[in-house]
């Protein structure tokens, strides 16, 4: 539980209010390609406002120990360059799952992607024009240009994935 408040404040000093995000872009940066073959990620633009990821891998292994984790850490831009804020969550993705943080249950069965991370067998997978609801996020952020990097391990295996997700609240 003081994991899911640590993270819905996400930094020290916050400005109440809404927020317009503008998700800029995202990029895989990495993914370990003995454990996942044939990823194509795209991020770009659904319509003229809104953005959404597209993402298609096939899974080479299964993962139903839930020893898979999520860790997420937030860089603001300071001064000519992304500064990182001090803020590190790591969460375990079965948990995540299971207490629907954000909704993403939800976002994710809109998008294709009807499967459980506690669960998670080996296969093609398909998530298609994925956009993030802001409106289930916390409204207590710092304006500004983010980058928001999340990676995911597992215990035994080690790195899985790395992305990096720009965006600009205004």
């Amino acid at each position: 539980m003081f994991k899911i408040l640590i993270l819905l404040t996400f930094i020290f000093i916050c400005i109440e209010g809404d927020y317009v995000p503008d998700s800029q872009r995202a990029e895989l940066v990495f993914y370990n390609k003995t454990i996942v073959k044939e990823m194509h990620f795209k991020y770009g633009k659904y319509n003229r406002t809104i953005s959404a990821m597209n993402v298609s891998y096939v899974l080479l292994r299964d993962f139903t120990d839930a020893k898979m984790m999520f860790t997420i850490n937030g860089d603001q831009f300071f001064h000519n360059e992304f500064r990182f804020t001090g803020q590190k969550f790591v969460i375990n993705a079965c948990q995540l799952w299971k207490l629907n943080m954000f909704h993403l249950v939800e976002q994710f069965k809109k998008a294709g992607w009807v499967m459980d991370l506690c669960n998670l067998k080996k296969g093609p997978y398909r998530i298609t024009n994925f956009i993030l609801d802001s409106d289930a996020y916390p409204k207590y952020m710092p304006k500004g240009l983010w980058r928001i990097n999340i990676k995911v391990n597992h215990e035994n295996v080690g790195d899985i994935l790395f992305v990096r997700w720009y965006f600009e609240l205004n």
